[in-house]
């Protein structure tokens, strides 16, 4: 018992062990806290990638460069914040395409890739449906990966997801093939 006291005190900064209740619950609202200010964070910094990208789709499909083609990778958010993107990217700009790619959080902690980037990880293709269903197998032979159509685009996992490989001029090179 005195092993595991002594180790508290440890973990918990030099709290003594009649303090050791209070401490844990202070350490608990403290990480609820920080839980709910990266959300807010997170939050922040969709709606300001999301006007980015909605601005270069828009402008990509006035020039009729790409067809309102826009790529989009990011390895140190989750699903969620792609859900939001997508909706976002839906909802402003219906006839655009977005490829958007993330890495999974284990595999971006512990194995790193080519400049710390992820080996593997999900995408998705949103837009409207015939252009996706044109578009997502090139996708799919770009970052070696697979998958198929839900009902908010084209989801699927990749085994290599390298930067070289999700290139918006490989994207935007296969779509005007496929467009043409």
């Amino acid at each position: 018992m005195y092993f595991r006291e002594k180790e508290l005190m440890k973990e918990l900064g030099g709290v003594r062990p009649e303090e050791f209740v209070a401490a844990a619950v202070k350490r608990g609202k403290e990480y609820a806290d920080m839980e709910k200010r990266l959300k807010n964070l997170t939050l922040e910094l969709m709606k300001a990638e999301s006007e980015k990208l909605i601005a270069e789709a828009k402008a990509s499909l006035a020039e009729g460069a790409g067809g309102g083609i826009v790529v989009y990778r990011r390895d140190d958010v989750g699903g969620d914040f792609f859900n939001a993107l997508r909706d976002a990217i839906r909802q402003a700009c219906p006839e655009c395409l977005a490829v958007l790619a993330w890495g999974s959080p284990v595999a971006t902690a512990t194995a790193g890739g080519a400049l710390g980037r992820a080996k593997t990880g999900q995408f998705m293709v949103i837009g409207p449906t015939d252009r996706v269903e044109s578009l997502a197998p090139s996708v799919c032979i770009a970052l070696e990966g697979k998958g198929g159509m839900s009902k908010y685009g084209y989801r699927g996992k990749a085994t290599l997801l390298v930067g070289t490989n999700l290139s918006k001029n490989y994207v935007c090179h296969e779509a005007l093939v496929i467009y043409i």
